[in-house]
């Protein structure tokens, strides 16, 4: 299968997976549905990288500071 239609999947399927709750029409009922979907998606992405990806130590800790910084970006940018 090409990775490209597998990126592309996931990509569409996460998107659409955290985004859908937010069409029921209480609010707190959508965002508690958002965040255990989000919590379900992290956590399959980590399971997926730990038993297929293996990157060196080096990428692994510029990947957690380039996500942390995104991170930190999300909070400013959310609470100006």
């Amino acid at each position: 299968m090409d990775c490209g239609l597998v990126t592309g999947a996931m990509t569409t399927a996460g998107g659409l997976g955290h985004t859908l709750p937010f069409l029921i029409q209480t609010f707190h009922v959508a965002v508690t549905v958002a965040v255990f979907v989000v919590a379900v998606e992290l956590g399959v992405i980590s399971l997926i990288r730990h038993n297929i990806w293996t990157p060196r130590s080096c990428k692994r800790r510029f990947r957690w500071w380039w996500a942390g910084a995104v991170f930190l970006t999300g909070i400013l940018i959310g609470s100006s």
